[in-house]
């Protein structure tokens, strides 16, 4: 049998501690450009009563509150607003070492050692790698007595990189025609790498590459 192991970490807050939380009326199109004006200086997220409210908390000190109306809460019970302000910070640590950023929601952060996984005597292109890839994502767990936890679960796994166009590709030998091509597109948040968006199936070379 084989054997499992839960690499999870509690994540808690000082019971005294308090934080300032701006409150405004949802609407979408609000919440994506208070997300694109102020990350990494507030967490904004939808709450409320059936998500009708954008909930704003500053993440630094002297910053105001955002919002038609504020409130005091204590974060050591508010697990809603602990799990992605842990988030944020992990998130935050791993921009400040400059590491790559997959994905921001679940955090997904390419490990910096090891590097590549191919082995070297394998004469493959640099831009063929496997890498080792660390995911990052908050549980709320319940309790028998029915008291909220915040738990960070962390994961390993790896990923398959080719970071060249269809020209380097073709260049190497490599056949495109029946395969899958992406065209890179910016992440939505500004700290994540740029992603693959399925273009589609080669069938010829007219303009793809």
């Amino acid at each position: 049998m084989s054997k499992l192991t839960l690499n999870v970490a509690l994540v808690e807050s000082n019971p005294d501690v308090t934080i300032t939380v701006g409150v405004q009326r949802y609407e979408k199109s609000t919440l994506d450009t208070l997300r694109e004006e102020h990350r990494g200086r507030y967490l904004v997220k939808r709450g409320g009563e059936d998500g009708n409210s954008i909930l704003t908390v500053p993440r630094k000190a002297g910053l105001p509150a955002l919002g038609t109306s504020s409130t005091q809460v204590k974060l050591a019970e508010a697990p809603w607003l602990l799990a992605p302000l842990a988030m944020e910070a992990l998130l935050e640590f791993f921009t400040q070492l400059q590491r790559p950023i997959l994905r921001s929601r679940p955090l997904r952060v390419v490990s910096q050692r090891p590097t590549n996984l191919l082995p070297v005597d394998t004469k493959l292109p640099p831009w063929l790698q496997r890498r080792v890839v660390l995911d990052f994502e908050t549980r709320t767990v319940y309790g028998a007595d029915r008291r909220a936890s915040v738990i960070l679960a962390c994961g390993v796994r790896t990923r398959n990189a080719i970071e060249a166009n269809c020209a380097e590709t073709l260049g190497a030998g490599i056949p495109l025609i029946g395969r899958y091509v992406g065209r890179k597109r910016n992440a939505l948040d500004s700290r994540a790498l740029p992603y693959l968006k399925l273009a589609g199936r080669v069938i010829d070379f007219g303009g793809l590459c």
